[in-house]
């Protein structure tokens, strides 16, 4: 399931919003920012629940949402005990 918001340019330029690029990322700033090198793996993200946003023809993900997407699909990871064979 893709999360697409669609919004106007013209509500960012009324909030003056229109310098966005330091939240939000173009698909290739994401990738950078999730230091993937795959466009699948962006896309697995996004089928996932990562939520991208439209804006006009282009679309953009938020920085926010990639640290709470990140943070919600975060585990713990115990490494394997190593078996110590004395024979």
């Amino acid at each position: 399931m893709y999360y697409i918001y669609e919004l106007n340019l013209s509500f960012f330029r009324q909030k003056g919003l229109t310098n966005m690029s330091k939240e939000y990322l173009t698909f290739k700033e994401a990738m950078k920012y999730l230091d993937i090198k795959s466009h699948n793996t962006l896309r697995y993200y996004i089928k996932q629940g990562l939520p991208v946003i439209k804006l006009g023809n282009s679309k953009r993900i938020s920085k926010n949402a990639i640290d709470e997407f990140m943070q919600a699909h975060t585990t713990a990871v115990h490494p394997q005990k190593e078996v110590v064979n004395n024979d």
